[in-house]
């Protein structure tokens, strides 16, 4: 199959099936780099953790969005899309192709769907809910996150804290839920109290 000028190819799945090895040797093969959508990836000092390409591997072949973020930063779907974008379109005006490679589903749906608008990070209404769930576990915030979003709560596992806090963060700094922001119909009244 041909490749036309602005062809970005995806390689995407689940863990372990081996994405990272089929994207560098594709991209020996076609001319082309490849830009990490994996979430653990970005970060320093996880590589076997997040199996990320070895240095070696990465000589051979430009390889983006890797172990560049310090542990202690956070990361999101906002800014790896922002960035996966702005690499494609210079991978792109280099002659080159783009290949996405990894596993966070949701950096993909980012990068191709766009994300709904939602509220700027509160520290200290995040602080508080890792707190809660310290103290009283994590089916706690799940149990929260159920009355006020129900349809949020059955897509998010209650051990999924980090995906927890933020659904009910954005119910507490929106007064809507995560699920209305994304369909933009009105659903049950929160009381976020």
């Amino acid at each position: 199959m041909p490749l036309d000028k602005r062809t970005v190819l995806f390689i995407v799945g689940p863990t372990a099936i081996g994405k990272t090895a089929f994207a560098l040797k594709l991209a020996r093969k076609i001319r082309a780099e490849i830009i990490s959508c994996d979430s653990m990836q970005v970060y320093k000092g996880m590589d076997i953790l997040s199996q990320s390409p070895k240095l070696s591997e990465i000589k051979k072949v430009r390889y983006h969005l890797v172990r560049f973020l310090s542990p202690a930063k956070e990361y999101s779907a906002g800014s790896f899309s922002r960035s996966a974008a702005s690499l494609i379109d210079d991978i792109i005006r280099r002659k080159k192709i783009p290949i996405v490679a990894g596993g966070t589903g949701l950096y993909v749906k980012s990068l191709v769907d766009g994300l709904f608008p939602t509220p700027k990070a509160d520290p200290k209404f995040r602080k508080d809910m890792y707190y809660y769930a310290s103290r009283y576990g994590n089916e706690y915030l799940h149990r929260k996150l159920e009355k006020m979003d129900p349809a949020s709560a059955s897509a998010i596992h209650p051990n999924n804290v980090r995906r927890v806090v933020r659904a009910l963060e954005i119910c507490h700094s929106t007064g809507k839920t995560m699920t209305e922001l994304k369909t933009g119909q009105k659903a049950w009244p929160i009381n976020t109290g």
